[in-house]
């Protein structure tokens, strides 16, 4: 069976790879009495666990969490401490701040959000308050500026420099230059950042349409177009919503340009990026997938009906890359061959000629790129690799520098296991 994808496309996407897991270090959770910690390749622990949760390492940082829950009710928190550890696993900067979620508090451009007192200001990479505290709210610095917000007021948002120097407000410059009587504009994306010198914002009109703005970081409005959103900029295009999309059941999505042309006569839904000025598109209607430029040049006839193809899978160019049909999982290799056929329930991207798969009977199997079975996870351990929450710190059930993360269960509580390529697992020394 042969997926109508062009041999030449799909091998772009594997010379073209740069996305990597988001930790690609010799360091691994470990979980012990509900708290986490970091051990190495050999089991030897590198942090203990003592921590309610451990970030993303950006800029050789990561922050690390201690949540203090009342004893009768866990989902009473009575207090939260954030700092943050080095690629050794040495705490380098105090746990002294308030818990910030997601991404937010990851290092970026050599600063950090962090909260004191209700308050969020920043830190620098030794952990010294540069911007103190005194926003409502306040997001990573991109391109040499951040997003703060004044006063728990959402039309009350800033563009900053790293003095905090406030360069421009949202609202004032929007009044000057499109509407004076608007009193309230929405910062599209969620982690609000510029990308390409761009920022997109919107407000609603009387009659409740979504009207889009773009700036750039001098305060300047690049174009206003009737949108619902902007996503954010990349190699000058960005993906943009129509108002009124009844989600999943209408072709909303297309192209745009930095000027607001639209570029993609037709629109989808999704549209997906997968490279540079390759998106994976669907027909919300047909079902039909298939690749395309920025101009909506097919670069792949319509893939097969009833077929999906893993994004991620493609953006990160892997060995073979995940396809399903009818609830089944099997993979494709470059030359859009189906060379694992659909039999899987689940199943994880291939990482080092090797990948996770799962049977409807819960039995696991590490299989190789031929499809052979190289070990086997009894059923009774119920094996998986889901999280299910976006921001996820260490990648689980994918092999890295010879060793794989998975969740199992064992005497009747859930845990995380290690695995390397021949089925053994990890014993951690804990002297």
């Amino acid at each position: 069976m042969k997926f109508n994808i062009i041999t030449t496309i799909v091998a772009l996407f594997f010379l073209s790879a740069n996305c990597q897991s988001q930790n690609n270090i010799d360091l691994y959770l470990y979980k012990k009495d509900g708290k986490v910690g970091l051990i190495n390749g050999k089991g030897e622990i590198m942090l203990d666990a003592n921590y309610s949760h451990i970030g993303n390492f950006k800029e050789g940082k990561a922050a690390v969490t201690i949540t203090v829950r009342a004893k009768n009710n866990y989902h009473n928190i009575l207090n939260t401490k954030l700092g943050y550890i080095n690629e050794e696993g040495e705490v380098v900067i105090p746990l002294k701040f308030q818990h910030i979620p997601d991404e937010i508090k990851d290092f970026s451009e050599g600063m950090a959000v962090i909260k004191i007192n209700n308050k969020y200001g920043y830190i620098n990479s030794d952990g010294k308050i540069v911007i103190q505290p005194k926003y409502s709210r306040a997001f990573p610095f991109s391109e040499g500026y951040a997003v703060v917000e004044f006063n728990g007021d959402y039309s009350n948002r800033a563009l900053i420099d790293k003095n905090g120097k406030v360069v421009f407000r949202f609202l004032e410059r929007y009044q000057v230059q499109v509407d004076s009587l608007v009193k309230r504009i929405l910062l599209t994306n969620p982690i609000p950042q510029l990308s390409e010198d761009k920022i997109a914002v919107h407000r609603y009109d009387s009659k409740g349409k979504s009207i889009a703005s773009v700036f750039n970081s001098k305060g300047e409005i690049l174009f206003t177009q009737e949108l619902f959103g902007i996503k954010s900029y990349e190699d000058g295009v960005a993906i943009a919503t129509m108002n009124d999309c009844r989600i999943g059941n209408e072709n909303c999505f297309f192209i745009i340009d930095d000027k607001g042309n639209r570029l993609t006569l037709e629109s989808f839904y999704p549209i997906s990026r997968i490279k540079r000025d390759c998106f994976l598109v669907r027909n919300a209607l047909s079902g039909h997938q298939k690749i395309i430029d920025r101009n909506g040049n097919i670069l792949t006839p319509s893939i097969e009906d009833g077929v999906k193809i893993s994004v991620n899978d493609l953006k990160n160019s892997s060995d073979l890359i995940r396809v399903r049909k009818n609830g089944m999982n099997g993979y494709i290799n470059e030359s859009g061959e189906l060379v694992i056929d659909f039999l899987y329930v689940k199943a994880t991207s291939f990482s080092e000629g090797m990948a996770f798969v799962g049977k409807l009977d819960h039995t696991v199997l590490c299989i190789d790129k031929a499809g052979n079975i190289v070990f086997e996870i009894d059923a009774k351990y119920y094996a998986d690799w889901s999280f299910p929450f976006s921001y996820v710190s260490f990648p689980f059930g994918v092999f890295q520098n010879g060793l794989a993360t998975i969740q199992m269960t064992i005497d009747g509580k859930s845990n995380i296991v290690h695995v390397d390529k021949t089925g053994k697992f990890l014993v951690i020394n804990e002297k």
